[in-house]
């Protein structure tokens, strides 16, 4: 099957898609992750997929208003998946999906969603763009062939705002640890492998994030770190 992602940004330092796309490629498909950032020359694969850039152009960038650049990068997107033609469009966040939806359409393929946060509730420095990306989730996500994303409240969250039939696949974000790893963190606090660890998570962000170990232990026996 051939999978094409969309991204608005590089994927080498996007740990999900990267982690995604590689799965999907290990399993024997064809993944090209078209994103919205220069792909340096000798960088067209990784880790099993292919990366093609679908920037335009610095001049276009510097003579068009930020709104028609908009337009422009989606028209690259939709090119770029014409001259595809995969199997399935893969649309990460809500700013994939109106190009993701025009590309399906053209190419005939089936459209995925992969929510990496609940797009409706970030606070959007722009009010304008927040109407879009509540209307722009509000057309396409019911008419996506699967949804996923992050955690069971925002599936939740998800199937009830667009009356989805089923409730969207939960896709975590974890770390590509391998078992029984003694990193520099247990070391630190002298753990072995089988003692539990909590971690502080980011309210707005699905990553893990490590903010600093004080070395106490809960009541439970859990350090906090």
């Amino acid at each position: 099957m051939r999978i094409a992602m969309l991204l608005h940004k590089s994927v080498e330092f996007d740990s999900r898609v990267r982690r995604e796309a590689s799965a999907l490629a290990a399993a024997g498909h064809e993944v090209v992750v078209l994103e919205l950032a220069p792909v340096p020359a000798g960088s067209a694969t990784l880790d099993g997929f292919a990366r093609r850039s679908v920037l335009p152009s610095p001049a276009m960038r510097r003579r068009l208003p930020f709104h028609l650049y908009r337009i422009a990068f989606l028209a690259q997107f939709v090119r770029a998946l014409v001259g595809v033609r995969p199997d399935v469009v893969h649309a990460h966040d809500a700013a994939m999906l109106l190009p993701g939806i025009a590309g399906a359409r053209l190419t005939k393929a089936q459209l995925v969603y992969d929510s990496h946060e609940l797009a409706t509730s970030v606070p959007y420095r722009e009010r304008a763009w927040a109407w879009f990306v509540a209307a722009i989730e509000r057309l396409v996500v019911p008419r996506c062939t699967a949804v996923i994303t992050v955690s069971d409240g925002i599936a939740a969250r998800l199937q009830e705002r667009y009356g989805l039939r089923s409730t969207p696949t939960v896709v975590r974000n974890v770390t590509a640890l391998k078992p029984g790893g003694e990193g520099g963190l247990r070391r630190a606090l002298g753990n072995g492998p089988d003692y539990p660890m909590s971690n502080k998570q980011a309210a707005t962000q699905s990553r893990v994030t490590v903010s600093g170990c004080s070395g106490r232990s809960t009541s439970w026996g859990w350090p906090i770190a």
